[in-house]
């Protein structure tokens, strides 16, 4: 999911936050991100949706984090065969898609 602050002049109080919350739950990961309508955030990888609702509370309780909070998704990664579709992909045989926007 995309953890973003409701206020963004609050995203290095929101990182810090996070980064403590991490050092007790070594199955939480961080990647920072951005978006054009949320601003800077970070993509928080969780082990279900009850692990994400208890940090997401753990977040507002304990640093007084209010967030928002995107629709969790998975990356998908796909095998490129044909060779017309590699070449046009600058020789890349797998791509990583993480946001129907966004191919890596």
């Amino acid at each position: 999911s995309g953890f973003y602050p409701e206020d963004g002049n609050k995203f290095n109080l929101l990182r810090k936050s996070i980064e403590k919350l991490v050092l007790n739950d070594s199955a939480v990961t961080i990647t920072q991100d951005a978006s054009p309508a949320l601003g800077h955030g970070f993509r928080v990888g969780f082990l279900g949706l009850l692990h994400m609702e208890i940090f997401k509370e753990r977040l507002e309780n304990e640093f007084n984090q209010s967030v928002v909070i995107t629709s969790p998704n998975v990356p998908y990664k796909i095998k490129i065969s044909q060779p017309k579709l590699v070449k046009f992909h600058n020789g890349k045989t797998e791509l990583t898609i993480v946001n129907p926007c966004h191919v890596n």
